[in-house]
């Protein structure tokens, strides 16, 4: 219980800070080439996941290229954002996984009365030690 104490303690000094005093880092909205070759790892799913193009990976649906996040499940239409992040499945899963994340789920974003990238999380894995609980 004291290791919840003292993020409330945390919370309520973060809480205190103007938002202005904040600087949010950007999120590229044209991904680099690395991003389109270079695997992630990424603790809300089991596979490394790529940059990939939508328009490319989703050809056959209708509307061509339309993606759907599947962590805040939002639509890449809705997020305007062609490039999500695509699971590379290993070798021989069957079918492949068809898992795809958005920027902001991915990257995490930023909250004017706190300083780091927030992310959305399974509080039972980020909390193991604690049961899962969690103060804000």
């Amino acid at each position: 219980m004291e290791s919840l104490d003292r993020r409330h303690v945390a919370g309520q000094q973060y809480s205190r800070r103007r938002a202005d005093s904040i600087q949010a880092i950007a999120v590229s909205a044209t991904p680099t080439e690395a991003e389109f070759t270079t695997t992630r790892a990424h603790p809300c799913h089991a596979h490394e996941l790529v940059r990939v193009d939508s328009l490319l990976i989703y050809s056959h649906v209708e509307p061509a290229g339309a993606w759907y996040c599947n962590r805040c499940e939002r639509r890449g239409s809705v997020l305007q954002q062609r490039y999500p992040w695509h699971c590379v499945s290993p070798p021989g899963v069957m079918p492949p996984c068809q898992y795809d994340m958005c920027d902001e789920c991915f990257f995490g974003s930023m909250h004017p009365l706190h300083e780091h990238r927030l992310r959305l999380t399974d509080a039972n894995v980020t909390y193991a030690g604690e049961n899962g609980i969690w103060a804000c």
